[in-house]
C-alpha cells in the first residue's frame, strides 16, 4: 500500500460511508432522508474550530444511539451501547478531552 496518504486513506473511508448511507436505502434497510442542507452550529474557520466542530458532531451521534440503549429489545441495546462507545471515542480524540456523561449536555 505504498504511496497511500492519510488523507487519502480517510477520503475513500468517507466515500464507502456515503455509497452506504445512499444504498442501504434500496437494500430496504429504510434510513430517513438526508437534509438538503443542514445548518452548521458555529463557522468554521480554522483548525481548531474544524476539531470543535467534528467534536460536536460525534457528540450528535452519541445523543442519537444514547436513544437506542433506552429501548427494550437487548439487542438493539447492545448495539447502541457499542455505536455510543465508539463516537463517544471520537468525539475525545477531536476535544482532546473525554465527558463524564458523553452526548449529554453538561
Amino acid at each position: 500500500m505504498a504511496g497511500i496518504t492519510a488523507v487519502s486513506a480517510l477520503r475513500a473511508a468517507l466515500a464507502a460511508e456515503d455509497a452506504a448511507i445512499y444504498g442501504y436505502p434500496v437494500a430496504g434497510a429504510q434510513p430517513v432522508t438526508a437534509q438538503a442542507f443542514y445548518s452548521l452550529p458555529f463557522p468554521v474557520h480554522d483548525r481548531t474550530s474544524a476539531m470543535a466542530l467534528a467534536a460536536h458532531l460525534e457528540d450528535g451521534v452519541t445523543r442519537a444511539y444514547l436513544g437506542i440503549v433506552a429501548v427494550t429489545d437487548q439487542r438493539l441495546r447492545d448495539f447502541g451501547a457499542v455505536a455510543m462507545q465508539t463516537s463517544a471515542e471520537r468525539a475525545a480524540y477531536w476535544r482532546g478531552s473525554t465527558q463524564a456523561f458523553p452526548g449529554l449536555e453538561p
